[in-house]
């Protein structure tokens, strides 16, 4: 575990991911089971469906599960945490 002065920053990260395919699905598995991230949001398809079954396989709330990256930041940017 990192000490130091930027210790409290690379302790945990919270990320929203672009993308549902195989490299995006790769990283998200790497995020899953690192101590270190945790993916809160996405844009994980252009088909609602497929987005929110995505963000559920993910442990990403279906809530914030989005349909373009625009999207994503928009109501990201909005929320208090």
């Amino acid at each position: 575990m990192p000490t130091g002065r930027y210790h409290a920053a690379l302790a945990f990260l919270k990320i929203g991911q672009i993308g549902g395919g195989r490299i995006a699905q790769t990283q998200a598995i790497a995020a899953l089971q690192s101590d270190r991230w945790e993916i809160i949001s996405g844009a994980l398809s252009s088909d609602p469906v497929l987005s929110c079954d995505k963000a559920t396989e993910w442990q990403i709330d279906p809530a914030r599960a989005y349909l373009s990256f625009q999207e994503m930041a928009q109501a990201e940017a909005q929320r208090p945490d």
